[in-house]
């Protein structure tokens, strides 16, 4: 089998002859693979196939997702690599990277084809249909460097041919500014404020050094208001069991006190943290938005 290295969601160097210059960058040629068709918008709404097809499939279960779209087709030798190893090459690339998969099927894990096709139409593929004689879909969802993307690939073959088609979605992420006037404000009218610049390795309470500037600016706060005294309330999304995510969001919880009095400097009276896992969304749980937003650290200003 041929590995490709994917996505500079590991390492990514920009390519430089004037064919890979189409290629998205996070997105290699399959070997032996040549780009057919290419398209590059700047802001678009997109929809992602969410399950297996057929008649009772309703289009409002697409994934909905938008931003920058680059539409790229591929076509390739038979004899360089199957329909099937193209995809699994791809979906284990991306598995290995840590995106989430958001739906995955090869052949008649699809469902009916012919309906699968229609519901692909919104997303505008350029692949033939007669591809579908041999036929694979995989979509995910990861984040790097700033920003959300969502990729949607569709594998090929049919009359002797074959390719693979590539969309990915660059949707900017959200940015949190958290400064003490943000703070201070917010603490004093509502009484806590949701932070989501507190970030944690997937299902770890290990902060994330880029969490060190919010952090900061929590410790001049809280420096700065000796007499202030917080909850720190640690949030998760609904995925795994309810035990382990208030265990989970207890211990993340408890590391963001820890760093604060250890590293900042903060007084620890002035600090309590608890977890309430995913009892207290914001959002729902069935989208990756949704999930993001239940994700996050609570500042809850305490009377004593």
């Amino acid at each position: 089998m041929k590995l490709i290295l994917l996505i500079g969601l590991l390492l990514c160097s920009l390519v430089l002859n004037a064919q890979e210059e189409k290629d998205h960058p996070l997105f290699p040629a399959f070997e032996g693979a040549s780009i057919y068709q290419y398209e590059e918008t700047s802001f678009e709404p997109y929809q992602l196939v969410t399950g297996l097809v057929n008649s009772a499939y309703n289009s409002s279960k697409n994934k909905k997702a938008e931003g920058r779209i680059f539409r790229i087709f591929y076509t390739m030798p038979t004899d360089k690599a199957s329909v099937y190893e193209v995809f699994t090459n791809f979906k284990k690339a991306l598995q290995n990277s840590q995106a989430k998969t958001i739906f995955s099927c090869y052949g008649d894990e699809c469902g009916d084809i012919s309906l699968f096709w229609k519901e692909l139409e919104p997303a505008r593929f350029q692949i033939p249909v007669y591809y579908g004689e041999r036929f694979a879909y995989h979509a995910a969802s990861f984040s790097k460097g700033g920003k959300a993307y969502y990729v949607a690939m569709v594998f090929g073959y049919g009359l002797g041919e074959q390719g693979y088609e590539i969309h990915v979605v660059e949707a900017e992420e959200m940015e949190q500014k958290v400064d003490l006037n943000t703070l201070e404000s917010t603490l004093n009218e509502k009484g806590m404020i949701s932070i989501y610049g507190i970030t944690f390795d997937t299902g770890s309470a290990k902060i994330k050094p880029e969490s060190d500037d919010v952090l900061q600016e929590i410790a001049s706060y809280l420096k700065a208001n000796p007499s202030v005294n917080i909850y720190v309330v640690g949030h998760t999304d609904d995925v795994g069991t309810v035990a382990s995510n208030l265990t989970l969001s207890q211990n993340r919880a408890a590391a963001v006190v820890k760093k604060l009095t250890s590293v900042f400097g903060v007084n620890s009276t002035q600090l309590e943290s608890s977890g309430v896992g995913p009892y207290a969304p914001v959002s729902n749980n069935i989208s990756e938005e949704g999930r993001a937003k239940n994700r996050r650290v609570e500042l809850v200003k305490r009377l004593k």
